[in-house]
């Protein structure tokens, strides 16, 4: 447009001066002509003016076709920058929607990834509300997703509330991040069960800079907790395991290295010399047998112990039973009670596994009943199954370790008094047992000092229906007499001596009485008088009446263990001259100051040296 204005505007002044160079000579030519000039000169002039006037003609339309030229160029000028912004204008038009697809996109992606995202996460402002939550969250909750916006934790999750407020106005005051924070607690999604969560809360912000809202980040961890905390159960159960044994490998070892000294220095076929073989032979029998457990747990786990079932009665498997474990309840005194069908009761089992199962049971009723309890076994028919239970008065089961009991590796009671001895396989090794034959074996207690009943369940053989038993196996059975415990062996007539300045006495408190048994003949081949018992109470009873100068105590003995009588030891003045050494399967360094806080003034880790045992006779007992 301004092309088109600058052209008018150089046209119409040229136009003028033209009309004006060519009227004015053509006004002096008329003028001259009228005064009589010569018609040669004014034709000279009017050449001079046409010629001045082509000029300026000429002038003109040159600058008319330059300037309509520039106009021209300045508008395909135009159109191309025209052009070019429109071109412009539609890239950045296309870039502006592929960007906000993009966003779009992207937005859809996070909104996806949000709410499938296999950890919790939700938006909260400082009253506890959600603003946002994702689907993990809200399952963990036990709440949909849509019932938390808008609601506060108050509402919801009174319980963990508290502990989500202290951390959400932390970290809105301080505008600082807070990550790894454990939270435990409960919600909907399974109540009464406390679950761990691992959380990180960030501040969120507006334009302003200001902290508006925190977003959390929310990880269950109970799996791994638990996870974790039964790895270190197990391996401190592991632990424990390798301490037994070497503890209950050392208590046969005791009688075993004892007697083997007794043979170097009895003659060869004294009495004294046959004792000695005689316990040397069931020590090493107790020792293979617990071997024998160690392997059958091994067999069982990797499925190469195979059993050799038939049709047997259940009375002849319980009475090899008692045959076996006889020994163990004469040890301790208990009564045992025995009641089973009078007519078989037929099962298809291995006779020998079966009956090691009930030894098991029996000898683990021995082992956690005081001195003097009393052990009942029961078996009888219950429509198409067969029941043997074993029932003592003993020391019973914590409710918090009945799920445990049948653990592989765990005994009741803490490990530090080991008063029971034993690996802690039996009962786990008889339940595998009892489930290969397709039984179940189950324990029950009313808590401690209350006893135990473990029950084994079998199915019976078709085809045996004892006419006498009722369907339901009410207690037609037959019971038979209770069984006494043997009685001890009074002590040989030249062990009461009567106490004396020069009597060398020794006493020896062992529930192993093959152990104590061996130590006191290597004692008397030093000449010393010896008295030997099996438990805490007969050794304090015994510690009165036969006033040893040393006394030589067991710490794991049932019942009132080592430590406990050494504390009554110490607790009575007339004792205080006695020399107490404990005697133990257990030689840490742990065990020895256990040993020396209780009252002990020395310790002997089995199985006893004999020339260790010498050199403490030499302090303590000289000739």
């Amino acid at each position: 447009m301004h092309h088109d204005t600058r052209s008018r505007t150089v046209t119409a002044p040229a136009l003028l001066l033209t009309l004006v160079c060519t009227a004015a000579p053509l006004a002096m030519v008329w003028g001259a002509g009228g005064r009589g000039l010569s018609p040669h000169l004014v034709a000279a002039l009017v050449g001079v003016i046409c010629l001045v006037v082509a000029l300026l003609l000429w002038r003109v339309l040159s600058q008319t076709a330059q300037l309509r030229a520039e106009v021209k160029e300045a508008h395909r000028q135009l159109g191309a920058e025209r052009a070019a912004r429109l071109q412009d204008q539609e890239a950045a038009a296309l870039r502006y929607a592929e960007l906000e697809r993009q966003s779009q996109d992207e937005r859809a992606e996070l909104e996806v990834l949000y709410a499938t995202a296999p950890i919790g996460l939700c938006v909260l402002d400082r009253d506890l509300r959600w603003l946002r939550i994702n689907g993990h969250l809200a399952e963990i909750n036990g709440i949909p997703a849509s019932a938390h916006l808008g609601r506060t934790a108050y509402e919801l999750l009174p319980g963990l509330a508290p502990q989500a407020r202290r951390i959400v106005d932390q970290v809105m005051d301080s505008g600082l991040p807070l990550h790894g924070v454990e939270v435990r607690g409960e919600t909907p999604a399974r109540p009464g069960h406390e679950r761990i969560w691992i959380e990180h809360f960030n501040p969120l912000r507006n334009s302003q800079g200001e902290v508006v809202a925190v977003n959390v980040v929310c990880q269950d961890v109970t799996e791994q907790v638990q996870a974790a905390t039964a790895l270190r159960e197990a391996d401190r159960r592991k632990d424990e395991f390798l301490a037994t044994l070497a503890h209950e490998l050392r208590n046969p070892l005791a009688p075993l290295r004892s007697g083997l000294d007794i043979l170097q220095r009895a003659p060869a076929h004294s009495e004294v010399a046959l004792r000695a073989q005689e316990m040397m032979a069931r020590q090493l029998a107790y020792m293979v047998r617990l071997i024998d457990d160690l392997l059958d747990v091994s067999r069982i786990r990797t499925g190469k112990l195979e059993l050799r079932r038939r049709r047997v009665a259940v009375q002849d498997v319980i009475d090899a039973a008692m045959e076996s474990s006889r020994p163990r309840l004469d040890a301790a005194h208990h009564r045992l009670t025995l009641a089973v069908p009078t007519e078989p009761l037929a099962i298809d089992a291995d006779p020998v596994r079966l009956a090691q199962v009930l030894s098991n049971l029996v000898n683990n009723a021995a082992k956690y009943t005081p001195p003097g309890g009393r052990i009942e076994v029961y078996a009888r028919a219950v429509g198409d199954q067969a029941h043997i239970t074993v029932t003592d008065n003993g020391m019973g089961i914590p409710a918090s370790m009945l799920p445990h009991v049948f653990d592989l590796f765990t005994q009741v009671g803490h490990h530090a008094e080991h008063a029971q001895g034993g690996l802690g396989i039996g009962l786990s090794l008889a339940r595998k047992l009892v489930a290969l034959h397709g039984g179940t074996l189950e324990a029950c207690s009313a808590g401690p000092g209350q006893g135990s009943t473990f029950t084994v369940t079998l199915p019976r053989q078709p085809g045996v229906s004892p006419s006498h038993l009722e369907a339901d196996g009410a207690g037609t059975a037959t019971p038979v007499p209770e069984i006494p415990a043997t009685a001890p062996r009074p002590a040989p007539e030249s062990d009461a001596v009567p106490p004396g300045p020069s009597a060398r006495r020794v006493l020896i408190a062992d529930d192993n009485l093959d152990a104590g048994a061996t130590l006191a003949m290597l004692l008397e081949l030093e000449g010393v008088t010896t008295r030997t018992v099996g438990n805490g109470p007969d050794a304090l009873l015994e510690l009165a009446a036969f006033r040893p100068h040393l006394f030589f105590c067991d710490i794991g003995m049932p019942g009132l263990d080592g430590h406990e009588v050494a504390r009554q030891v110490r607790a009575d003045p007339s004792h205080q001259r006695t020399v107490l050494i404990a005697v133990s399967g257990w030689g840490s360094d742990t065990d020895k100051r256990h040993a020396e806080a209780a009252g002990f003034d020395g310790h002997l880790t089995k199985p006893v040296d004999a020339q260790a045992l010498r050199a403490l006779l030499r302090v303590h007992l000289p000739d």
